[in-house]
């Protein structure tokens, strides 16, 4: 089952606040992480913290870091086209949206506890609960994106 952490379980991960099962769960799992979460823990790095710095590279070297496409593009402006029309909030989620649409890109599980950022996004579904620090794990419902009209489809 591969992995795609968002940066508040990258943030628990370099912080050790994980449980040993979820780190276990993860460290043995396929992981990646966005380019935009990547950017999210290192803005919240503070610059010459080298412990910090230390963990983040061990992090960094056993995940993939995947970057902004095309698709994930045409991916995330149908997602928030949907929320438009649902009069769900777009703009101040526009990060969260970008991690969706890679997840749906990807095919992956998208490892969250920020459940109400990403609920209501076609594509994504609740699957478990893991812990208090994982609160839940959100996984692509076999979306299918288009390559003719790049829209993310709910199969269920």
């Amino acid at each position: 089952m591969a992995l795609l952490l968002d940066s508040d379980i990258d943030i628990d991960w370099l912080e050790d606040a994980l449980t040993e099962d979820v780190a276990s769960q993860l460290a043995t799992n396929g992981r990646a992480i966005s380019v935009i979460a990547l950017m999210e823990v290192l803005e919240g790095t503070r610059e010459g913290d080298r412990v910090a710095i230390g963990k983040l590279s061990t992090l960094v070297l056993g995940t993939t870091i995947l970057p902004m496409t095309v698709r994930t593009a045409y991916a995330a402006a149908a997602i928030r086209r949907k929320l438009r029309e649902n009069r769900a909030q777009v703009s101040p989620r526009a990060l969260d949206i970008l991690i969706a649409a890679t997840a749906i890109e990807h095919n992956l599980f998208l490892v969250t506890r920020n459940i109400r950022h990403f609920q209501d996004i076609d594509g994504l579904r609740n699957l478990t609960k893991r812990s208090k620090l994982i609160s839940v794990i959100v996984s692509p419902a076999n979306s299918d994106i288009t390559t003719k009209y790049w829209h993310v489809h709910r199969h269920t």
